[in-house]
């Protein structure tokens, strides 16, 4: 009987422990900064000056922009790092760079669930955008070391809306299978392991400092206030103004 219940004690031990471990396995939370930079020369001939002032002063603002991206083995969320930035310093063009070629949204990713929830915001008006995660990649076998990681190039293509209509940019990742989760910056992934590195169009977003330890403070949830509607939706509003989506 004392063997049995020794045995009895044990089991009930190993239990706790496992789920304790799986438990905190799963809210381990790991952190990537990124910094974003132009790839591609921009031509400034063509603009006047003006604008090719403007242009300048934003670019200038990049290196001090920094976004973070946090992820488990399930769920991600990226959104840019506010406290690199003190309100003495904000101004109309930092906050034209913060966005330019991606990145002024708060992006939530659910791997279990193949969903994408993007908080982005329009004048004064807040919008979740749900989509599924279902991003067409084309692999290489192209790699290149990224400070310690060993990464592999992906590629594939979006459509943005602009003022002169849909324009659609190649999509570069470098992504990490030493990091197996299929997130990356401003809600693209789907990849076997994180991207490090993403270039769109002329932006490239390019991992400053990687983090893989506990966040006991950072908690993975997806935004919940403000109007709730698909990526469709929301590119027809953008053709056809705000005003008639309000109404």
């Amino acid at each position: 009987m004392k063997v049995l219940k020794n045995k009895l004690v044990l089991s009930i031990t190993l239990m706790v422990l496992m789920a304790s471990f799986g438990y905190s396995q799963n809210e381990t939370i790991s952190e990537i900064t990124y910094k974003k930079k132009v790839g591609i020369a921009i031509d400034n001939s063509k603009l006047d000056e003006y604008t090719n002032n403007f242009m300048k002063e934003v670019i200038e603002h990049f290196d001090r922009i920094e976004y973070s991206l946090f992820f488990n083995n399930k769920k991600s969320i990226f959104k840019y790092n506010e406290m690199v930035n003190s309100e003495a310093n904000q101004s109309f063009t930092l906050e034209f760079a913060i966005g330019l070629g991606g990145g002024g949204e708060i992006v939530y990713m659910d791997n279990t669930l193949k969903k994408m929830i993007t908080k982005e915001e329009v004048t004064s008006d807040i919008f979740l955008i749900t989509e599924t995660l279902d991003r067409k990649w084309i692999l290489s076998n192209e790699n290149k070391k990224i400070e310690q990681f060993n990464c592999l190039k992906a590629t594939s293509s979006t459509e943005i809306e602009t003022v002169n209509g849909t324009v659609t940019k190649e999509v570069i990742a470098w992504y990490c299978p030493e990091i197996p989760v299929p997130f990356g910056p401003v809600g693209y992934g789907g990849l076997p392991g994180v991207i490090l590195e993403l270039q769109i169009g002329k932006f490239i977003f390019y991992s400053s400092k990687i983090i893989l330890k506990s966040k006991k403070n950072i908690k993975i949830i997806p935004p919940e206030k403000g109007y709730k509607i698909t990526r469709e939706e929301f590119k027809n509003i953008q053709i056809n103004g705000f005003d008639q989506y309000r109404k």
